[in-house]
């Protein structure tokens, strides 16, 4: 029996955290929407590729906010792809807020597990494809942040849906399992013109190791962002973003595997894109550090 990679994983977490918390949602005070491209160990054949399209905007109340992921992510033989709706109350403190955040949505999953080569032709639970299956679900979050640091706890799919049915009889293992985030940043101002935000990412998944995720970043001139990445055991890899203007945002993060795998692919890379939909200078009078 093995365990492997079940939700899509993200090296710019802290600048995509609508894709895993949705407590999140409202945080930029603006109407934000943001694209990223993922492609995981290039030149292997059947590696992961995810895309997601994820928006967040506060309301007119002020206590509220909204917002959707919409994301495709495909492994092999195996492609998932759904839209979340977000909703979250915010408590505002006078210099941060508390925000509590849940989701619902569906997945839709598929399997062309017959077009795989198999060494036993036999074995039953590969023997039938699964074609579209609706898998609804829900989850939560919660994001404490002001300015210059954010801590937040999520779990964006609670329900443990059955993937695979039971195939003449056999019964398989494969389901939806709970994953679990804990987030957290800070920002350290150096000079007038250098930013140092260190941020780290922890996630839980039963019958799977637990992950860390360590990201050392630095801000330059409240433009250019450069970084280092280290998942233990696993990989490490450099994050570059831009400020083109105060609304749009490039990004881009390149990660190389630590273990013998990094001997068949080019890499890890992604790609995002932001932009901040009605910034107004009167409002934002400091840049997004996350």
């Amino acid at each position: 029996m093995v365990f492997a990679q079940q939700d899509a994983q993200f090296s710019q977490y802290m600048f995509n955290t609508m894709a895993i918390n949705p407590g999140y949602a409202g945080s930029a005070d603006v109407l934000n929407a943001s694209v990223l491209f993922r492609a995981q160990w290039v030149g292997f054949d059947g590696a992961p590729q995810t895309q997601t399209l994820t928006a967040n905007t506060p309301l007119k109340n002020k206590s509220l906010a909204i917002g959707g992921n919409l994301y495709n992510d495909v492994l092999g033989p195996e492609q998932r792809f759904g839209f979340y709706g977000t909703f979250a109350y915010r408590i505002l403190f006078r210099k941060s807020k508390l925000s509590f955040g849940a989701n619902a949505g569906f997945d839709v999953f598929q399997g062309k597990f017959s077009t795989l080569d198999l060494i036993d032709n036999n074995d039953q639970a590969f023997i039938e494809d699964v074609k579209g299956k609706f898998l609804p679900n829900a989850g939560f979050g919660i994001f404490y942040y002001s300015k210059v640091f954010y801590v937040g706890l999520s779990a964006p799919r609670l329900v443990q849906n059955s993937i695979y049915e039971a195939v003449d009889g056999t019964p398989t293992n494969g389901k939806q399992l709970i994953s679990y985030y804990f987030t957290a940043g800070y920002v350290f101002q150096l000079s007038k013109e250098v930013k140092f935000k260190p941020a780290i990412l922890f996630k839980f998944t039963q019958n799977a190791p637990a992950q860390l995720d360590v990201n050392l970043n630095f801000l330059f001139v409240e433009r250019f962002w450069v970084g280092l990445m280290y998942r233990p055991s696993s990989a490490w890899g450099v994050l570059l973003q831009f400020q083109i203007n105060d609304q749009l945002r490039f990004g881009y993060s390149l990660d190389l595997s630590t273990y013998e795998l990094q001997s068949y692919n080019n890499g890890t890379h992604e790609f995002m894109l932001s932009y901040d939909f009605g910034y107004n200078r009167t409002k934002i009078r400091s840049p997004r550090y996350f």
